[in-house]
């Protein structure tokens, strides 16, 4: 038995209805599937509705300056791409993480993925900025199985990056270093110290130095100014009497000596430079009359000078190295050496 009678079935076979076998276009408005062709077209273009998605522009995104997506690492271009938490991207290679890291980079990377089947790079969430990322990159190598006394010590590629910022931030680069026992990078770091107060860093920072790197760094403040203290101390030597300069000359150009001086010994400081010492002491040849007793001055400032920029400018972990550059005849007697940078 027949349920469809011819008046019901004609209807249905001469409808027009769409093939769905052309191409389809979804509208974000709606949901409804449009064919390519037919009336369900554009009203103001003979375009069909094209997706609100498909017109917008890709998104833009932060790209690391020194991991950009055209990166070339010589062994191939990157294939896996880190996300810092602030949204910057890092273009890395797999491969080389994996080397270098002892716990499969925190677990994020599978040294057996198939990356010939790999169709988009989705990029890795971190929890890291990209500040960390960049700069500060010690304090979470470790957490991502890297080995420091292994990857970071002076010629690696690391190294040498955090050596070019560290001017920048030098105690934050001597504190990290401190934390782990990095010597050769606290070394460097201490160089650009010289000029701080020990006593001005805040007690946040304090907290996080151990107590040989701390030590080690007041060590160089110090006896960088004692030594200091001990050069400008002993006056120029005497030269031969003659008629016109004889030893009441002498004396009264040791008076001059140690009135010009009496400054550097009350407020020596680690980081007095070569030029103002000069400066200051050259000067006290324009008041003597002697030429003899002038190229004295000279000869004596010249030596301090030489001592002065030969004096070590970074920690050692034996402070004797320090006095090294001193002469027996720099000690003066009866003369007392103090720092004024010593805690109160």
């Amino acid at each position: 038995m027949d349920y469809l009678d011819d008046s019901i079935v004609d209807p249905l076979i001469s409808a027009d209805y769409p093939d769905f076998s052309d191409e389809v276009y979804y509208s974000s408005n709606d949901d409804f599937i449009y064919p390519s062709g037919g009336d369900n077209m554009n009203e103001n273009t003979s375009e069909p509705i094209i997706p609100v998605e498909s017109q917008k522009e890709p998104s833009s995104f932060s790209m690391s300056t020194a991991f950009s997506a055209y990166m070339n690492f010589g062994d191939g271009e990157p294939d896996v791409v880190l996300m810092s938490r602030d949204a910057v991207h890092f273009f890395v290679r797999r491969n080389r993480l994996l080397n270098v890291s002892n716990n499969q980079f925190a677990l994020l990377l599978s040294p057996y993925i198939d990356l010939s089947f790999q169709t988009a790079q989705q990029p890795i969430q971190l929890t890291e900025d990209a500040q960390t990322l960049n700069i500060q990159a010690i304090q979470t190598l470790e957490k991502y199985g890297i080995v420091l006394s292994t990857h970071l010590i002076p010629g690696t590629p690391l190294f040498d990056d955090i050596v070019l910022k560290t001017p920048y931030q030098p105690l934050e680069v001597y504190i990290v270093a401190a934390e782990h026992d990095l010597f050769q990078l606290a070394q460097i770091a201490s160089g650009y110290l010289l000029s701080i107060s020990l006593l001005s860093i805040p007690r946040m920072q304090l907290s996080r130095l151990n107590s040989d790197y701390l030590a080690m760094l007041y060590n160089l403040h110090i006896v960088r100014t004692l030594v200091l203290q001990r050069l400008i101390s002993r006056p120029p030597d005497e030269h031969e009497a003659t008629f016109q300069c004889g030893f009441s000359a002498y004396q009264a150009m040791k008076s001059a000596w140690s009135v010009a001086t009496s400054s550097f010994i009350l407020n020596a400081n680690p980081d007095v430079s070569a030029a103002l010492i000069r400066n200051t002491l050259e000067s006290l040849k324009f008041s003597l009359p002697c030429i003899r007793c002038r190229k004295c001055v000279q000869d004596r400032v010249n030596e301090i000078l030489l001592k002065w920029s030969i004096t070590p400018r970074t920690i050692c972990r034996d402070t004797g190295y320090y006095f090294s550059v001193l002469s027996p005849q720099d000690s003066v007697p009866g003369i007392t050496y103090t720092a004024s940078i010593l805690p109160t």
